[in-house]
């Protein structure tokens, strides 16, 4: 699985829809529903989680988007970025493969690197990373999908 920086990963892209999502992927294993901000049209908006083991994906749908995906949460052991496999990577040769990362977060368990001009996070645990969240360009998805953002 390929990650594309501010798009997705693989053929899963950010803005796709659930049924798109279903049609590639099938059903989720599981889903959780959260209350949005409600718009005319909706009595609430709902935004949704869908896990897929198989896959080792989290996939983010903004509910005040018409539930357009907004984020990806993976975990997958064949995850890779600039041809390099993550899931596994120690943090140094995470460090040493994309030395432009930031520290954005530790508690002295978990630490979050960043590169931002990608949108992506890289949740490093003892020492390896286990986890890389993926997202869009805030502004140019925004400006695409979010009918309210609109000028």
């Amino acid at each position: 699985m390929k990650i594309k920086p501010l798009h997705g990963i693989e053929n899963i892209n950010f803005g796709d829809t659930k049924q798109q999502i279903i049609d590639f992927l099938g059903e989720a294993d599981s889903v959780q529903l959260f209350s949005g901000q409600a718009t005319q049209e909706q009595k609430t908006a709902q935004s949704e989680i869908h896990y897929y083991a198989k896959h080792a994906l989290t996939l983010y749908y903004d509910g005040d988007l018409n539930a357009r995906l907004f984020g990806i949460s993976t975990s997958h052991a064949q995850v890779q970025f600039k041809d390099i496999k993550l899931i596994g990577l120690t943090e140094q040769n995470l460090l040493t493969q994309f030395p432009q990362l930031e520290l954005d977060a530790t508690d002295g368990f978990f630490k979050n690197y960043v590169d931002k001009p990608n949108e992506l996070t890289f949740l490093v645990r003892s020492g390896v990373v286990k986890r890389i969240d993926i997202a869009p360009n805030l502004i140019t998805f925004f400006k695409t999908y979010g009918e309210c953002y609109s000028a």
